[in-house]
């Protein structure tokens, strides 16, 4: 991984773990995007694998919110 997409990842979670499940998802819908505005969903994927392994961001999952291989 690259430290500019690793600085992406790291820039993400810290905003997207102060929210909670609802506004995390739109946040990440917006925020996980490639430079031509497309979906990234490896960049969602890592941030969202971060976020189930941090326990203060798990207090906002519901138990059908985790991502799946988390």
């Amino acid at each position: 991984m690259s430290p500019h997409r690793w600085h992406a990842i790291e820039a993400l979670f810290s905003r997207a773990v102060e929210l909670d499940s609802a506004a995390r998802s739109l946040f990440l819908d917006v925020a996980c995007r490639t430079p031509d505005d497309a979906p990234d969903a490896d960049l969602r994927r890592e941030v969202e694998r971060l976020l189930a392994l941090d326990p203060d961001a798990q207090a906002f999952f519901g138990p059908d919110e985790l991502p799946s291989g988390a």
